[in-house]
Order: structure tokens, then C-alpha cells, then sequence
């Protein structure tokens, strides 16, 4: 082989070990940017985990009844005084933690269970909205619901208990409540509800007490 040949074979290996080189640098670029991701995603959840800490170290220094009458107030007056909520407090070798579950007084004597496994999914929206709210109110965050199809479990039978709860909220405690909904009945009480009809450009309709219902 002549200095020639010789010549072109090391530029063609060059030009492989620069492709490789690139390609490595490319994935190397990724990697660095997957890594940035889960930090960011390790430090919300950290965060994350701080807030819940906290939450759970103020119920138990402020006891569990507040939290238990908040939330069996609210649930009383969407489904009737016979449902309540109760906190059941669990020690295991990670910490505290605590199990939301729901009694039913009957004729034939009181049931509790867990919402998720016994009752049904209105019960569970209702008492997990509540809890957001305490959530909001205990660390003075801005009183600002902005809910998508919260109550969407709930039975027409219950919105207009639901939707009063809601106006409740406003008039009573300064919450500015943002709702989207399918379910007419959640608006009853709402101080301003529109349609949004078209398929685009979308147009708001306000509607009227008698069309919520």
C-alpha cells in the first residue's frame, strides 16, 4: 500500500471516529438532560413530601377532631347528617400516618369503612375536595378553587346540596371558585354559569337558574 492509500485509510477512519464521536456527544447531551429532568422532578417531589410532613404533624398537634368535624360537616350537608367522616391514626416503622374513613348510621346499626372500597365515588370526591380546602386555609394559601369535574361521581340527586356547598365557600369564607363541569346541577347555586357551545371558535352563553336544574 502507498503513502497514498495509506493516507485515504486514515482519513476514512478519521472521519468514522469523528461520526462516533458526535453521536457519543449526542447521547451524552441526552443523558445530561434526562438528569436534569428527574432532578427537578426529585426536588418537586421532595417538596412534595415536606408539605404532606407538615400536614400531618399540624393534625396531630392540633388533633384530629378539627379535621374530622370539617369534613363531616361538609359531607353532612351533601348526603345528610347519617354520613361522617373519622380519622383512623396508624404508628408503623416508616411514621404516622393516618386512613380517612367514612360512618353511615342505618337502621340496622352504624357502618364504617373506607370511602374508596365501601361507599361511592361521590362520598370520595366530596371528602377529598374538603380536605383540599383545609389544605388551602391551614398554610394561608390563596383562596382560589379552579376545579375540573371535581363532583363527577356525585348523583343528580346530591348536586344541588354540593353546589350550595360550594356558594358556601364564597359567600362565607372568600373562596373564588373557577368550576368546569357536564353536570348541570353543580351551577344551581353558582352566582354566574355559561354553556360553551360551538366546535370553534367557541361562544359563552350565561345561562339562567331554570337551564341549570
Amino acid at each position: 500500500m502507498n503513502l497514498t492509500q495509506r493516507c485515504h485509510t486514515v482519513d476514512e477512519q478519521l472521519i468514522g471516529i469523528m461520526a462516533r464521536r458526535t453521536a457519543l456527544a449526542e447521547q451524552l447531551t441526552g443523558k445530561q438532560t434526562r438528569m436534569a429532568e428527574l432532578a427537578e422532578r426529585k426536588a418537586h417531589l421532595a417538596k412534595c413530601i415536606i408539605t404532606l410532613d407538615t400536614l400531618i404533624q399540624t393534625i396531630s398537634a392540633k388533633g384530629l377532631g378539627r379535621v374530622e368535624l370539617v369534613v363531616s360537616n361538609g359531607l353532612q350537608l351533601v348526603f345528610g347528617d347519617a354520613v361522617s367522616c373519622l380519622l383512623e391514626k396508624k404508628e408503623g416503622a416508616r411514621g404516622t400516618s393516618y386512613r380517612i374513613k367514612v360512618k353511615v348510621e342505618t337502621e340496622d346499626g352504624d357502618v364504617i369503612d373506607d370511602p374508596m372500597d365501601a361507599f361511592g365515588g361521590g362520598v370520595v370526591n366530596v371528602a377529598a375536595f374538603l380536605l383540599r380546602v383545609l389544605l388551602l386555609h391551614r398554610f394561608k394559601l390563596a383562596k382560589l378553587l379552579v376545579l375540573d369535574e371535581t363532583m363527577n361521581n356525585l348523583s343528580s340527586l346530591h348536586l344541588p346540596a354540593a353546589s350550595e356547598l360550594l356558594r358556601s365557600l364564597a359567600d362565607d369564607y372568600g373562596f373564588t371558585v373557577l368550576m368546569v363541569t357536564h353536570q348541570p346541577g353543580m351551577a344551581v347555586r353558582a352566582h354566574r354559569a355559561y354553556e360553551v357551545a360551538g366546535e370553534g371558535p367557541f361562544e359563552l352563553r350565561q345561562l339562567t337558574v331554570g337551564e341549570m336544574l
